[in-house]
């Protein structure tokens, strides 16, 4: 797997690839990843063979508040080998960054929880709108 620094490009190569490997989000979710991108700490993986673009994004967004706000997506179809090799990438990049940390997860997304808790967040009882805020301290 090669890592390199994430940019809106990369997200743009999420939506646009070919099924069944496009990422479908709103366009509005598509744009505030964009902007966030644009301040945060980020990384894209990619599979060496593969040109069908990023296999994940993953980055760490400091706010105001000096929560660092981390987010990650994923194309569909990834194995579980590469997502445990990217999360040992994202570990990785969360031990250089100072804690706090959150994550919003919608209630519903499994693997969301999951990715969550191997990273060390755990579930707060604060949300915005559905999403509900993890924290790792």
């Amino acid at each position: 797997m090669r890592l390199e620094e994430a940019n809106p490009g990369h997200l743009l190569r999420l939506a646009a690839a070919p099924e069944p490997f496009r990422l479908s989000l709103l366009p509005s979710v598509y744009r505030a990843i964009s902007a966030q991108m644009l301040v945060s700490v980020s990384v894209a993986a990619f599979r060496d063979s593969d040109s069908a673009g990023p296999l994940a994004l993953a980055g760490v967004c400091r706010l105001d508040d000096g929560d660092g706000e981390v987010w990650f997506l994923s194309r569909p179809g990834l194995s579980w080998s590469e997502v445990a090799c990217f999360l040992r990438a994202a570990r990785r990049r969360l031990s250089t960054e100072e804690p706090p940390f959150i994550a919003y997860i919608e209630p519903g997304n499994r693997a969301g929880h999951r990715l969550a808790r191997l990273l060390g967040f755990e579930r707060t009882s604060r949300t915005i709108g559905t999403a509900e805020q993890w924290r790792r301290e």
